[in-house]
């Protein structure tokens, strides 16, 4: 009976650990929306526990916290070692006109 037991609170275990689209969004500060566009570009590890796939079934990601950990530690990395390129503000009444050489 103490193996059954202890098998129910692993799983129930694992279960709390893995993170809805609504979670993560709420972790991040961003729409749904926003984490599954990371999600399907492939940015965000997930996994679609949709028990069918396909045109008009909808998705039901779910994220470990390994995954969201790797996608928040290589968001750091892209922002420390790549330097932000600022255009400058140029007036309009300054921009050439059509044909004009910009100096």
């Amino acid at each position: 009976m103490d193996d059954l037991n202890s098998e129910t609170t692993t799983t129930s275990a694992v279960q709390t650990q893995i993170l809805s689209v609504l979670d993560v969004a709420r972790l991040l500060n961003v729409t749904r929306s926003v984490v599954v566009s990371w999600i399907t570009s492939g940015q965000l590890a997930g996994i679609n526990m949709a028990k069918q796939v396909g045109a008009g079934h909808k998705a039901r990601w779910r994220i470990s916290p390994e995954a969201l950990e790797e996608f928040k530690r290589s968001r750091t990395t892209l922002r420390q070692t790549e330097p932000a390129v600022v255009a400058p503000l140029i007036p309009k009444n300054r921009l050439p006109k059509t044909g004009e050489e910009f100096v």
